[in-house]
């Protein structure tokens, strides 16, 4: 927030121009309010979001972690195997074991602020380059 009698000069506290000063300050002041309203209500609404995400991620995590941690329970029989062929100058029974591929994560939530429709408009990828130079759209040169 600003201060209306910032500079240290004198001023005439009932003039029109201190008094749209002060009414601007007020109607600023007011949707600053709003936009902290509105920030807090989309935080809130952002954290249910992220809450639900973090739980899904935490499953996510659990169920990798399983699956790595039975491929490594599998590689080791697997190890005990090879080296007992080896000592026996035989081949392994089966296969190494592969890990396979593991599940991705769920992309993070992100906030949507309306930044993203800001009214600015991107100009159409034609071939419109702004170069008229005598030629229609039939393709002539502008001369009949």
């Amino acid at each position: 927030m600003g201060q209306l009698n910032g500079d240290g000069l004198l001023r005439l506290l009932t003039g029109d121009k201190f008094y749209n000063q002060v009414v601007e300050h007020q109607k600023t002041s007011e949707e600053e309010k709003i936009e902290h309203k509105n920030r807090r209500k989309l935080r809130e609404a952002q954290l249910g979001v992220m809450a639900a995400w973090k739980e899904a991620d935490d499953a996510w995590k659990k169920q990798n972690k399983d699956q790595q941690e039975g491929y490594h329970e599998e590689l080791q029989l697997w190890e005990v195997e090879r080296d007992l062929a080896k000592q026996e100058k035989r081949w392994v029974g089966w296969a190494k074991p592969k890990l396979g591929k593991l599940e991705a994560s769920a992309p993070k939530p992100v906030v949507d602020n309306g930044a993203a429709g800001n009214g600015v408009e991107e100009e159409e990828d034609g071939n419109d380059n702004g170069n008229d130079e005598g030629i229609d759209s039939d393709g002539g040169n502008g001369k009949e």
